[in-house]
């Protein structure tokens, strides 16, 4: 793999060629040359890069500007030599290191004709010498005729996967785009067909020296929206539902885009849905507590053109902590919280003041108009300044290869949150890792040296957390219960009128302190009237100040009605009273079959465990494993008639929602499969680890996965709300008949939680399971089992503290699967036994009485119907316990 990136590159340079070469240096100092070194050159449009194929010695920057003299033919006509006054060293996430010793470089190229690479190192080196500064409107004049041809260019069909796609897009005129990633840009051309979407690479910044072409599968895309990029409506990004997004920037501007964009609803009308209507729709479910704090902001922040991609419109969140001092965090104090109505800048009196004397002084029709703050909350530095542990690449090329002071870093929370509470120059809100996530962002896993802080001789290196975090991910777990506690649920929408509201421009913005410098504002330039060095120079300012969200909202934003407090103020009690009836008035599902007490031989679907069953409804099992694979087994000795690989990692949960079967596995991932196409039809990654768990109604979906998250989803798999409450890993969930209801468990402890739909990210009550990881079945609409190894089969009223009412139990058995339709109990053990008894009779069912199989392994997947109880086991084998014929 390369060590040179495009982040090795200079602001504005771009990267024109690379190629195998040899490459011999002679300092001054010595009086022959050293041997000469395998190496792959780089030629950029004001430097020549060389990363020798030693990895032992480092990548080194050969700036033309610093050649004395132009590139010549070497004497034996293979070569080429230059003479270089300085050279830059780089070192892996190290600041750069400069070399003033003069040194002549031989090069003798291996595939690349002598005559044609000396040409054009010729000609950098002149336009090196002829602009006077990086981004001298002369070097960029002379560049482009360099630069262009290499721009324009056709598609070439040959790069189709199918000859028979039909191209949509990109066919009859060109479709120049840019692909924007974090602090790099690679153009290109972009194609859409019938089948797939096509970006082939220019042959500037391409780092594969070939035409390597990259394609994703339209039935993949899981969404699309028009973007601003560089504060022009020429942004088009497209989301993948195996996770990630690729954002483009239309070269030719917002007609280009809009054509791609109107090719793609057309091809894909379903995602094509009004996006004023999804954000009403997103803001109605917020205001009644059926989407947490978090995942509306995610999905302001998408509505506001914010992308992971772009770091000058990176994803934004709000401080709304002020203590980070106490050795204990105490949400119920509303003096531990920010003040919401108010921007950062507007947090301490005294600095505010000195801002709006300065602000009163400024010429209301001069040039910058008037502002407040000079820096923006958002912006590349911002970004960077908290992530560079993990994202060290980044902040080295914003820094033009070294780290900022190590007082100015990012030390610790308490030190940042004072400094934009005190620093006129510092206003930052946050990004969405201090909210989501085990904080991996805080941690110096890559051991980089920021150097010592002047003030208090203290290195940099671990940010320093508050006394109330046990740990980051205790941090980022606390901060996030924070983000969805009461206090802030009340005043986030007045947040949300400063950041995306009616609040962020105009009179109501100055009423509100809320004044930013006005290239931050979309549509205070329009930049495609822009002269090309006028541009430049604003996508300068653009990179140093970054922007301001786009407008969503003119009238204030409504306040939440539906969060914690206006649910919970009601008895618990009266609203189980209404799940009861609603439960009631439901059809009870049938009776299991009458129980064998032995169960038939076992059909060895998988070499490995199985760790989901379903009956197939047809006599068969469907059965998901830890190799990733489904498997239909069918016929009386349960022979295997369909095997389907849907993941590289292990599957670990299925469930039928809809017309569909439900999957979870290792790779962080929900698979839909439907069994009529006989293939995946969709994939949803919003889990940040591996999903373990999965329940389904009629129109809802629950999801649990080893991110400490249970997320919820409506029938077109579009999140209603997310509970954060455990402390670790969720390895159970249940939903409700009455869909309101969720029970999860965690491996962390022995609890056991339930949590209401309606009412927010909270925990309504909390039972001891007796031993961790509890598996869980509803008992009827008001009653909860629960089955652990350490604690045996419980039975809990939810209407009442949460203390057991019945137990079943005895020394040394360990259940691990447990099903429950409101009157009888099924239950497998670690030792290959599934126990069955009435509801009523639970105390007794641990016994060998209760025994109706014994299986072959552990019992590691357990499912029940009213055609069947079927089971899978440790050692890859399903059975089928009970059966009826089908009809």
């Amino acid at each position: 793999m390369s060590r040179f990136s495009l982040l090795h590159l200079e602001h504005e340079e771009v990267l024109l060629e690379s190629l195998q070469a040899t490459l011999r240096p002679l300092f001054d100092a010595e009086e022959k040359a050293r041997p000469a070194m395998d190496c792959r050159l780089f030629v950029a449009s004001r430097s020549l890069y060389c990363e020798p194929r030693d990895a032992s010695i480092c990548l080194t920057r050969f700036p033309f500007k610093q050649m004395p003299t132009e590139p010549a033919e070497w004497s034996d006509g293979a070569s080429i030599v230059l003479r270089a006054l300085k050279r830059v060293e780089f070192f892996p996430n190290r600041p750069v290191v400069h070399q003033k010793s003069p040194q002549t470089l031989i090069v003798a190229p291996k595939h690349t004709q002598v005559p044609k690479l000396l040409a054009l190192l010729k000609e950098l080196w002149q336009i090196s010498q002829k602009s006077k500064h990086a981004n001298d409107p002369i070097e960029r004049g002379l560049l482009a005729a360099i630069v262009q041809p290499r721009l324009q260019e056709t598609f070439d069909k040959s790069r189709l996967v199918d000859f028979r796609e039909r191209i949509l897009a990109g066919a009859t005129s060109v479709l120049s785009v840019e692909r924007v990633e974090p602090m790099v840009n690679s153009p290109g051309v972009l194609v859409l067909t019938d089948k797939r979407l096509y970006f082939q690479p220019a042959r500037v910044n391409n780092l594969q020296g070939t035409r390597v072409v990259s394609s994703w599968d339209v039935a993949a895309v899981a969404g699309f929206a028009k973007r601003r990029y560089m504060q022009e409506q020429r942004g088009l990004e497209v989301a993948f539902t195996g996770g990630g997004a690729v954002l483009l920037a239309f070269r030719d501007g917002r007609d280009a885009r809009d054509e791609a964009f109107q090719r793609l609803a057309e091809l894909l009308p379903a995602l094509a849905q009004g996006a004023g209507d999804a954000l009403a729709d997103a803001c109605a479910r917020w205001q009644a507590g059926a989407l947490s704090n978090y995942d509306y902001l995610w999905l302001l922040n998408r509505a506001a053109d914010r992308s992971l991609d772009d770091l000058t419109q990176y994803p934004v969140f709000p401080w709304v902590l002020c203590d980070y001092e106490s050795p204990a965090l105490d949400l119920a104090d509303p003096a531990v919280f920010r003040d919401l109505a108010k921007p950062v800048g507007a947090l301490n009196p005294r600095r505010l003041a000195v801002l709006k004397e300065r602000f009163a002084t400024m010429d209301p029709a001069g040039d910058p108009p008037p502002f407040l703050y000079g820096t923006h909350y958002s912006s590349p530095a911002a970004v960077l300044f908290f992530l560079v542990r993990e994202r060290p690449a980044e902040m080295l090329r914003l820094q033009s290869g070294s780290w900022d002071a190590p007082d100015r870093m990012f030390h610790s929370v308490a030190g940042a949150w004072a400094n934009v509470t005190t620093n006129q120059a510092d206003v930052k809100e946050l990004v969405p890792q201090f909210y989501s996530g085990d904080g991996a962002f805080l941690v110096n896993h890559k051991a980089l040296d920021f150097g010592r802080r002047e003030s208090d001789g203290q290195r940099v290196g671990d940010v320093v957390l508050p006394p109330w975090a046990a740990s980051p991910a205790d941090f980022v777990r606390q901060l996030r219960a924070a983000l969805e506690s009461d206090a802030v649920s009340r005043q986030l929408h007045a947040w949300i009128d400063l950041v995306f509201g009616c609040k962020q421009t105009g009179a109501e913005a100055a009423r509100a302190d809320n004044v930013f410098f006005h290239l931050t504002y979309e549509g205070s330039v329009d930049p495609a009237r822009l002269a090309d060095a006028e541009r430049a120079s604003f996508e300068t300012q653009v990179m140093e100040f970054g922007q301001t969200p786009k407008k969503l909202f003119a009238a204030p934003h409504p306040p939440r009605s539906g969060g914690p407090g206006a649910v919970l103020g009601a008895p618990l009690e009266d609203t189980y009273v209404v799940a009861a009836a609603a439960a009631a008035a439901a059809s009870e599902e049938a009776d299991w079959p009458a129980l064998p007490s032995e169960a038939p031989a076992g059909a060895a679907a998988h070499r490995v465990a199985v760790t989901g069953v379903l009956d197939d409804g047809a006599g068969g099992i469907l059965s998901v494993a830890m190799d990733g694979s489904l498997v239909r087994t069918s016929g009386i000795r349960g022979q295997v008639t369909q095997r389907v690989r849907i993941s590289k990692l292990a599957l670990s949960c299925a469930t039928r929602f809809g017309d569909e079967l439900v999957l979870g596995g290792w790779d962080n991932a929900v698979h839909r499969y439907s069994a009529s196409a006989g293939r995946v039809v969709g994939v949803i990654e919003m889990h940040e680890d591996a999903v373990a768990c999965l329940s389904a109604r009629a129109s809802l979906l629950v999801s649990g996965g080893w991110d400490a998250c249970v997320r919820v989803w409506n029938a077109g798999f579009e999140p209603v709300c997310a509970f954060h409450s455990h402390a670790g890993p969720v390895v159970a969930v249940a939903l409700a008949s009455d869909e309101r209801r969720v029970l999860s468990s965690s491996t962390a402890s022995a609890a056991v939680l339930l949590h209401d739909v309606r009412v927010g990210p909270d925990a309504v009550l909390q039972c001891d399971a007796g031993g961790g990881g509890a598996v869980l079945a509803w008992a009827g609409a008001t009653r909860a089992l629960t089955a652990a190894r350490l604690g045996g089969v419980r039975l809990f009223d939810l209407r009442k503290p949460a203390s057991a009412l019945l137990r079943s139990g005895e020394e040394g058995w360990a259940p691990t699967q447990l099903q429950c339709n409101g009157k009888a109990v099924a239950v497998g053990d670690a030792s290959g036994r599934v126990h069955a008894g009435a509801l009523d009779a639970l105390e007794s069912l641990a016994f060998e009485s209760c025994v109706v199989a014994r299986l072959d392994g552990e019992v590691t997947a357990l499912a029940a119907s009213a055609r069947a109880i079927v089971a899978g086991t440790a050692k890859g084998k399903v059975y089928t316990i009970a059966a009826v014929k089908p009809t």
